[in-house]
């Protein structure tokens, strides 16, 4: 038998009880005075015995042999003050005074038994605060531990995203960088811009009343063919045609169709993306009289013909050193100066041996002087400007997803198209047919 004397370690609000026999009694628990007493144990109440700040008790011997001769139906109230002294306790203790103590307690005969069975239930030992505890206690540490897993997974998640972002903004800035061609890379580009001009000139002469630009798409495409050579457009997401056949109001893209029949007095442009069987691009485009200059009306010829310089303008200011915006801004000031609109929402673009590559260039909205990207030595790219009559820039797109027309369908639309390279001393323009 351990030591009544014996430190545990045990919640200090937990129950008390004490172990009785015939030679005497221990306790172990906290701070309980008043001793209840049925069968072989004493419940104490209140403490007598005082936990330390860790929340253990001493087990104290209680001198309870002094009611061995007893029934355990009484209640006895054991004080500082009425505690008997250790040698009474071991002679026996003073018979009159124990009685006295016990005659001044009330004995449990004088509550019913359904008293005395809830005093039973309230002496046994109660540990769920004690287990709760230690469910908290367990609760935070796996939480602890928990959150610094998460914390170490999240982390890891973290870094690999902080990763993928980074590497996402580099392709994205390198994928936006304007490639500088090389001194060699000229010589084929000059070969694409230069079929690419005379597929459109061999197309010029079919552009007649009663042609449906089907037939004209077909053309183009027997005509590089020919050469050796396929259209850039034949394929390119999605797009099956050898060209682009745009009437009247059709700003771009037009989709050549047996059902779109030309006729007199109409203006049609026909673009042409031709890629060469070394992988180079030239990209040309122009805005034809259907019948012949004659058959136009003023107007249409005016927006023709101002379509036509304003691409000039912008020729003759491309030069290396030189902004963007110092090409573009003769091109819109021209256009607008005549009370056209400059479509801004379809741009030129960078090529070479991608058809599309940066830079992208809006006439519109970078026609300022002195702004955008410098011009140097080895870079390719279109200009083509679109104008539309009665100055608006609206468009909407057909349910083919490519035709793009005016919104009013009414304004009628030009456009001029050149690939251009810029050189040491100047631009270079691909496009250019010597034979005309």
């Amino acid at each position: 038998m351990e030591s009544p004397f014996a430190t545990r370690r045990r919640p200090h609000d937990a129950p008390v009880l004490i172990k009785h026999d015939e030679c005497g009694a221990y306790m172990n628990y906290i701070n309980n005075t008043d001793v209840i007493r049925y069968g072989t144990y004493v419940h104490v109440r209140k403490g007598s015995i005082r936990a330390n700040a860790t929340k253990s008790a001493s087990v104290v011997y209680t001198h309870a042999t002094q009611f061995s001769s007893k029934k355990f139906s009484t209640v006895a109230t054991f004080s500082r003050r009425h505690r008997t002294s250790k040698k009474a306790a071991g002679a026996g203790g003073d018979t009159g005074a124990r009685a006295s103590r016990v005659d001044a307690a009330p004995g449990i005969g004088m509550f019913s038994k359904r008293a005395a069975a809830r005093r039973r239930r309230a002496a046994e030992p109660d540990v769920s605060v004690a287990v709760a505890r230690a469910e908290r206690r367990l609760e935070k540490h796996s939480s602890t531990r928990s959150s610094s897993s998460t914390r170490g997974t999240r982390s890891l998640g973290d870094a690999v995203a902080y990763a993928a972002i980074a590497l996402g903004v580099c392709l994205l800035l390198f994928s936006r960088r304007i490639p500088v061609h090389g001194p060699e890379d000229f010589a084929p580009m000059r070969r694409a811009g230069r079929l690419a001009a005379r597929a459109l000139a061999h197309v010029e002469p079919h552009v007649v009343p009663g042609v449906d630009t089907g037939t004209l798409d077909d053309v183009v495409r027997a005509f590089l063919a020919s050469r050796g050579a396929r259209a850039a457009t034949l394929g390119y997401r999605g797009y099956n045609h050898s060209s682009c056949i745009s009437p009247n109001e059709v700003v771009c893209h037009g989709v050549p169709s047996a059902s779109v029949v030309l006729n007199a007095g109409d203006i049609v442009n026909v673009d042409v993306a031709v890629v060469t069987s070394e992988g180079w691009h030239g990209d040309v485009s122009r805005t034809l009289f259907v019948g012949g200059r004659a058959a136009a009306n003023v107007a249409a010829r005016r927006l023709v013909d101002t379509t036509r310089d304003a691409l000039r303008l912008g020729l003759e200011a491309c030069r290396p050193g030189a902004r963007i915006g110092d090409v573009l801004e003769p091109i819109a000031r021209r256009l607008r100066a005549e009370g056209y609109g400059v479509v801004d929402r379809y741009a030129a673009h960078g090529v070479g041996r991608r058809f599309h590559q940066p830079p992208t260039i809006r006439h519109g909205a970078g026609a300022v002087r002195n702004r955008g990207w410098r011009l140097r030595p080895g870079h390719f790219f279109t200009i083509e400007p679109m104008a539309t009559e009665n100055g608006s820039v609206e468009t909407a797109t057909l349910s083919d997803g490519w035709t793009v027309v005016t919104a009013d369908r009414a304004s009628r639309s030009a456009q001029f198209e050149h690939t251009v390279g810029v050189g040491e001393r100047a631009c270079e323009i691909f496009t250019r047919d010597d034979a005309r």
